[in-house]
């Protein structure tokens, strides 16, 4: 049972590349087909420093004799500790809480072919320390939380198989410590209706721990450190041909970058979404 709860949480909740595309403000505009009027679409914008962010690490020894032995729970003090060769950090999970409204936005990053080598991705301190690297982000998730029943819920268009995460309210708002998840998928016979309890599936406590993280985008450089970053002030979600849309405003670029609509998996009726 735990094995099964284990593979199905990381199959819809993990990563593995986002597409970020410039648009200029014409993108926020939709004209009307008989009279060629354009108007602005629905779009709700929420400044970044009016999130609490919430980061999730794993890490992973490369050299253990079982390979199920090979993930690790990561030092609260990663950069700054004397770490062994043989662990890196394989995956960073942001949950972003409005401090205001229930919205809740969820980004994972892919697993980078070359984390092995070097400093290797999410491992080196210059870029990655208490900073999102837009470039590195595969899904976004977008719900909503409720804490009167104490659960994060991602709607899907199938109701079946929406996810619904249950917290431990005793350690909010410091950390979101997951006890439960309920996760339907094609692959298990679990509905919504009958949540996983999480204890003892991972080899730490599945808690997101509140970070001050910045956003930042290198504009997909493999050369990180040739290239000044555009950093994050606001998210704007939007709809577009009866699609929402998530899309990142920066304080030192005139331009947005959107998210590959394909990228975005989860998300409520933009309708419902609570205004700042």
């Amino acid at each position: 049972m735990k094995k099964i709860a284990y593979m199905i949480l990381i199959l819809a909740l993990l990563s593995c590349r986002t597409g970020l595309k410039l648009v200029s403000d014409s993108y926020y505009l939709q004209e009307d087909r008989k009279t060629k009027v354009k108007t602005k679409i629905p779009l709700k914008s929420f400044a970044l420093n009016g999130f609490d962010i919430y980061v999730f690490n794993i890490c992973e020894k490369l050299q253990v004799d079982d390979p199920k032995d090979r993930f690790c729970e990561c030092p609260s003090d990663f950069y700054n500790s004397d770490l062994s060769s043989d662990m890196k950090k394989v995956e960073e999970l942001y949950l972003l809480k409005h401090k205001k409204t229930d919205l809740i936005i969820y980004l994972t990053t892919f697993s980078h072919k070359y984390i092995s080598q070097d400093s290797g991705f999410l491992n080196d301190l210059k870029f990655y320390e208490n900073n999102i690297v837009l470039d590195q982000i595969e899904f976004a998730y977008i719900g909503k939380i409720d804490d009167m029943e104490n659960v994060i819920h991602f709607p899907s268009h199938n109701d079946s198989e929406d996810i619904i995460l249950h917290y431990d309210p005793q350690v909010f708002s410091k950390e979101l410590l997951f006890t439960k998840a309920n996760v339907a998928t094609a692959e298990n016979n679990y509905t919504i209706f009958k949540p996983i309890s999480l204890d003892k599936v991972f080899k730490q406590p599945f808690s997101y721990h509140k970070r001050d993280y910045s956003i930042s985008y290198y504009h997909g450089s493999n050369k990180m450190e040739s290239v000044n970053p555009k950093i994050v002030d606001t998210l704007k979600l939007f709809v577009k041909k009866d699609k929402v849309e998530l899309s990142f405003s920066f304080n030192n670029f005139n331009k947005d970058y959107k998210m590959s609509k394909k990228r975005i998996k989860y998300l409520p009726n933009f309708y419902l979404i609570q205004e700042n």
